[in-house]
């Protein structure tokens, strides 16, 4: 019973390590694909996660843009509001989560927001540690969420399902009484192309060995011009993603 144990686990951190080798591998390739020269080679932004594999263990990377997501420190009260609420939480409760996040003295949204500034959150992660956060809802949440825009708003263009729902129910409810959905944070319609010379960028990547499977996620901005593009890691490189066993 012992040895089989010993052998279970020992195979484990085999597979472990090989699919953490072979998730760095894949962030690494999607780094380069980005960094290349020909426009034409790099990468989809958005849509549906790429299929890779490095030696012979099947990986995904996914590159979408960071101005898709809701800027913890920076977003409008209001829009992290509607987010809050287009997850079916209450009035009362959302508006004391926004308290918890911006420290306002009062726990009431108006138009003229009064929400006082607090010390920042370094990465989404450290939202758990406001009063309020540490839910079960926050994990999916924070596929929503960021602080690395450094954005009030959110592009409509590059939203992800949620930040677009909360946008919706935003509109919907006219918060701030304003648009929500006529324009992006840069003006741009929802059909514009633009280059991604200067963007915030976010690679995810998920690599499965076995029962076994490790993901890795890279925040950065990619800089220069079209002919000499580069990347910059402008925050840590988080390689402690989520491990997990199925």
């Amino acid at each position: 019973m012992l040895v089989r144990q010993q052998t279970t686990v020992t195979h484990r951190d085999a597979s472990l390590a090989r699919a953490a080798a072979a998730a760095d591998a894949t962030l690494v390739f999607a780094m380069a694909r980005l960094s290349d020269t020909q426009s034409a080679r790099h990468p989809a932004i958005g849509g549906d996660p790429q299929p890779w594999s490095f030696d012979g263990i099947a990986t995904t990377y996914l590159v979408t843009e960071e101005d898709g997501r809701i800027d913890l420190n920076e977003a409008d009260p209001w829009l992290l509001y509607g987010y809050l609420r287009s997850k079916e939480i209450s009035d009362t409760k959302a508006s004391a989560l926004i308290e918890s996040l911006r420290k306002t003295g009062t726990g009431a949204l108006s138009s003229e927001s009064d929400l006082a500034p607090a010390p920042q959150l370094r990465t989404p992660e450290e939202l758990e540690r406001r009063p309020g956060w540490n839910r079960p809802e926050l994990r999916c949440w924070l596929r929503d969420l960021t602080v690395y825009s450094g954005l009030p708003d959110v592009s409509v263009v590059h939203a992800t399902s949620g930040t677009r729902g909360a946008l919706q129910w935003a509109e919907d409810h006219r918060l701030g009484d304003r648009s929500w959905l006529a324009a992006d944070s840069g003006g741009q319609s929802f059909t514009t192309v633009h280059s991604i010379i200067g963007d915030v960028l976010r690679i995810e990547v998920t690599a499965r060995e076995g029962e076994v499977s490790v993901a890795r996620e890279w925040v950065g901005r990619l800089t220069g011009d079209a002919a000499h593009p580069a990347l910059t890691i402008r925050w840590d490189d988080r390689m402690d993603g989520c491990v997990t066993s199925d």
